[in-house]
Order: C-alpha cells, then sequence, then structure tokens
C-alpha cells in the first residue's frame, strides 16, 4: 500500500525503499525470484537517484539472494560491487555484511583461503564498528537498536 502511495506521490526514495521491503518479504517468504525481481527494480531507482548508500544495499541484497540461490558467479560479482562502492563511500556496516557474505561464496566455491580472509575481514570490521571511541567519534551516524549498532548514511536532504 505505501509503494502505491510513493508510486502515485512520485517519490522515488520512498518507491526505492518500498521495493527493497517487498523484495525482503519475499526473501524471507523464501521466494528468491520474486525477491531478486523487487531488489532489481530498486537498484534501478537507486541508480536514477545516484544514492551511494542505497545501490549498495541493493549490491548487497541482491548478492545474497544470489548465495541463497547458489548462483556464486552473480553473488561475487554483486559482492565485490557491493564491496567497492562501500569502501568507496566509508559504509563500514556493508563492508562488514558483505565480507561475510563473500566468506560464504568462497566457503561453497572450496576457497578456502579468501574464505578465512574475509572472515577476518568480517570480523575486524564487526570489532571496529562496535569499538567504543568510533561511537564516541560519530554517534550521529550510528543507530543503536538491541546491542546492534547500525551506520547512517549521511543525511540526504529532508527525506528522512
Amino acid at each position: 500500500k505505501s509503494l502505491a502511495t510513493f508510486q502515485e506521490l512520485g517519490n522515488k526514495i520512498g518507491i526505492s525503499t518500498g521495493l527493497n521491503n517487498i523484495g525482503e518479504v519475499y526473501s524471507l517468504q523464501g521466494d528468491y525470484s520474486k525477491a531478486l525481481e523487487y531488489f532489481q527494480k530498486s537498484l534501478v531507482i537507486n541508480k536514477e537517484l545516484g544514492n551511494k548508500y542505497a545501490i549498495c544495499l541493493s549490491y548487497l541484497n541482491i548478492a545474497n539472494i544470489n548465495l541463497k540461490k547458489k548462483n556464486y558467479r552473480e553473488a561475487l560479482s554483486y559482492s565485490n560491487k557491493c564491496l567497492s562502492l562501500a569502501n568507496e563511500i566509508g559504509a563500514l556496516q556493508y563492508q562488514k555484511d558483505v565480507s561475510l557474505i563473500l566468506s560464504e561464496i568462497y566457503i561453497r566455491t572450496n576457497n578456502y583461503k579468501e574464505a578465512y580472509e574475509n572472515h577476518v575481514l568480517y570480523k575486524e570490521l564487526n570489532d571496529s564498528i562496535f569499538n567504543e571511541e568510533n561511537i564516541k567519534k560519530e554517534p550521529r551516524n550510528l543507530l543503536i537498536l538491541d546491542d546492534c549498532i547500525c551506520e547512517l548514511p549521511p543525511r540526504l536532504g529532508n527525506h528522512y
């Protein structure tokens, strides 16, 4: 229903978010093909908007769905796109999340050295995100929910 409202209003950020949320629901239901369809639609809009944080999230979601579908080549491709962009914009949470996905891809493709290296990176990033000094430095960029610290993107105008 909210997606329809955002579409009526022409609110592309809302449309992208709605598509992403629907993709999440399909993913949780195990309908990975439908989830992928919605994540890809969200990615197209995020690219139009130039929203690098949202593009990163789309890449991450698409990589994760491809991992679940055992499409390891596609999962690896989108994971690398996510990691590259996350590094560019300094998005530690996405770097951490994609490192875990990369570790899983490499385990499933019998590349244990890369799996280990990405898991070590995941642990380092996780420790870095939860490092008290980082929390003190940029508290406005972190959201703390039930012991989970999530990095927030920089403010995007009045869209929050």
